[in-house]
């Protein structure tokens, strides 16, 4: 792929994402715990499924597995794009 002149590549993106998720969903009360967490990847789409995988993960093992494999980007108000 393209690199910039300091050798990172172009089209490297970084998300930033706070979700807010139950600390123990094993325990009766409803106690959640907010997570911020960074990620890059390729392309923005791509650091926004990583940063929420490793956002996630924690709370729900079962994401570890999870890839992402097609996305669809649309425009809904072209006039602010």
């Amino acid at each position: 792929g393209k690199h910039n002149n300091d050798g990172i590549p172009t089209n490297l993106a970084r998300a930033t994402v706070k979700v807010r998720v139950l600390d123990d969903p094993n325990h009766s009360e409803d106690e959640f715990l907010d997570r911020l967490e960074v990620s890059e990847g390729n392309g923005p789409v791509d650091a926004l499924a990583n940063a929420l995988k490793k956002a996630l993960t924690p709370s729900h093992p079962s994401l570890e597995n999870l890839q992402l494999i097609d996305y669809k980007v649309r425009i809904l108000d072209p006039e602010s794009a």
